[in-house]
């Protein structure tokens, strides 16, 4: 797992004379400020140009939403939505799947809703806003929606057990970043400096030896 890589890499570094020991708390807690600054990067370019990078294709997830009480509640681990397709059930049967809808701003949203407005929202081209935590939907009749959108980070966890006085990786209670191992890297760099540990260019290249032993004991 990359946790345990990740610690076993700064057991490393302290045994080459590079760095002093990082109890795994202080490491992960590191790691865990490194992930939140990549998203935070990559979030920057969804948002100037609406695509999504390799960095955060980790991040994309789809999740069919049943209405409750007249609302559509987003999911726990909703960051933002990418863009939203609804589908339409009667009786548990899946009638009819209709392309991506764009989720309005609030004065759109208002310009939808007025009686008089030469807009008319249907299945086919149904509306969506944000509002808190749920969706507000038209037409009314909509049950079901479809969202695409990407998921917040994971939070990184390293569990371990003290035998004899020694640390005993726990993998089955550890969690790893939702980044994928081509950032990974990345994210070693970044939580080294969060631990004041700066890489000479000779140890560069070790982060990646110690990780292509995947042992998870």
């Amino acid at each position: 797992m990359f946790v345990k890589d990740l610690f076993n890499f700064t057991v490393f570094l302290k045994n080459q004379g590079q760095s002093r020991w990082f109890p795994p708390e202080e490491v992960i807690a590191a790691l865990n400020r490194a992930q939140i600054d990549k998203y935070n990067q990559e979030f920057k370019k969804f948002e100037s140009n609406g695509e999504v990078t390799d960095s955060m294709q980790p991040f994309k997830k789809n999740k069919i939403i049943i209405r409750d009480n007249d609302q559509f509640i987003l999911p726990d681990d909703y960051y933002n939505h990418t863009n939203i397709a609804s589908i339409v059930k009667e009786e548990s049967v899946i009638v009819g799947e209709y392309p991506a809808a764009d989720i309005v701003s609030d004065d759109e949203w208002l310009e939808w809703k007025r009686i008089d407005s030469l807009l008319t929202p249907s299945t086919e081209y149904p509306v969506f806003r944000l509002a808190g935590g749920y969706i507000d939907y038209l037409p009314i009749t909509l049950n079901f929606v479809k969202l695409y959108y990407l998921r917040s980070i994971v939070k990184a966890v390293y569990n371990y057990n003290i035998v004899d006085g020694g640390i005993v990786f726990n993998s089955a209670l550890s969690v790893d970043p939702i980044f994928s191992e081509k950032d990974h890297n990345i994210l070693v760099v970044q939580t080294l400096k969060y631990l004041g540990v700066q890489l000479r260019d000779n140890m560069a290249t070790a982060f990646d030896q110690i990780h292509t032993l995947k042992t998870d004991s």
